[in-house]
């Protein structure tokens, strides 16, 4: 997906990622109310937050499918070493609006 551009597979959007930083996933549900999967970080998180309405809306962040050993000769100390080689299924069922997803882990990072 181009950056800053998104699509929509039922009440889930799908987006390049535009957050940086801790906690990711809490900056993404702020500015995007509704459910939101995204991989900018390189990582996995994952947080899921109800409104006032009892209405529950999750961010997921995936991680990366680059070969880490590689880019870790392009960057200097250890600005890397928290990224996660994986990627997710999901299924969406856009009749009932839900939505799950099972990370598949790659790296051994994170387990």
């Amino acid at each position: 997906i181009p950056f800053k551009n998104s699509i929509y597979i039922g009440n889930v959007e799908f987006t390049h990622g535009t957050y940086y930083g801790v906690d990711t996933t809490k900056k993404a549900l702020q500015a995007h109310k509704g459910n939101i999967v995204y991989g900018d970080t390189h990582t996995y998180q994952v947080r899921s937050e109800r409104d006032r309405h009892g209405v529950v809306s999750q961010a997921v962040t995936l991680g990366t499918l680059a070969d880490i050993d590689k880019l870790r000769e392009l960057y200097v100390g250890d600005s890397i070493v928290p990224w996660v080689n994986g990627y997710a299924t999901m299924e969406i069922d856009i009749l009932h609006e839900t939505w799950q997803h099972n990370f598949i882990n790659l790296s051994g990072v994170g387990k």
